[in-house]
């Protein structure tokens, strides 16, 4: 990979909703992220080209991921997409096929694409069953500063056992 990022948190990014966390443009090689938190960011958390992502979270970011590669190289594996990008009506993510995204927890995930052990992630974080049970989201937060503290660690939760648990 030409580009690798390895335990990063991007956190309050942007001051709209057209400023991307982080963007990874076509012609830089493959890019590698994983074990990464994307959270509270303004915009779109991610915006990339040929760029794999792995045991990620996504949480209560502006917009949603965007994967803008032509030949369908970009991919996500085992990673949590929480309460984005308006996530009731709207998708949390584009530019994926079913094929390249196995094993993710995805709150805006249809029943009917529950594929590739893809699973519909409730809204709810305290429902064991069928939420994240995250440590500590703080969904009230209205300032950056109570929101750079929100906590994605994950508390035991039958939906996302083994799936982007980041570290502290």
């Amino acid at each position: 990979y030409k580009l690798t990022i390895n335990r990063c948190d991007f956190r309050i990014n942007g001051s709209t909703n057209a400023v991307p966390a982080v963007t990874i443009g076509e012609g830089g090689g493959e890019a590698l992220i994983y074990n990464s938190v994307f959270h509270s960011n303004a915009g779109k958390p991610l915006v990339a080209t040929d760029t794999k992502v792995v045991n990620c979270t996504f949480a209560l970011n502006g917009g949603g991921l965007e994967f803008a590669d032509k030949q369908g190289q970009s991919e996500m594996h085992n990673s949590v997409l929480w309460r984005n990008n308006g996530y009731k009506n709207t998708d949390e993510w584009t530019g994926l096929s079913t094929g390249s995204m196995s094993h993710n927890a995805i709150s805006s995930l249809k029943t009917d694409d529950e594929t590739y052990n893809n699973v519909t992630l409730d809204a709810n974080n305290n429902d064991v069953l069928k939420g994240p049970n995250f440590f500590d989201p703080v969904l009230s937060a209205s300032d950056s500063w109570v929101m750079a503290t929100r906590d994605f660690r994950v508390n035991p939760s039958a939906k996302i056992i083994g799936k982007a648990s980041p570290k502290k």
